[in-house]
């Protein structure tokens, strides 16, 4: 099976986007907590913010 030919410019611009969605998902997180709740609480937020911008991503990337 022959691999099919990636465009190195729309790779890059996916991570890009990636990467923003990603720092805007981590950004509202650290804000929405402002260092009031245990830290367990704001890493299991975060976690679970970065997994939804990663779904969304798996999944428009298999589409």
């Amino acid at each position: 099976m022959i691999a099919p030919i990636r465009n190195p410019r729309i790779a890059h611009d996916s991570s890009e986007q990636f990467l923003a969605e990603l720092t805007v998902a981590a950004h509202r997180v650290a804000l929405s907590y402002e260092f009031q709740r245990s830290f367990a609480e704001a890493e299991l937020a975060l976690w679970e913010a970065l997994r939804d911008v990663v779904v969304r991503h798996g999944t428009a990337a298999s589409a």
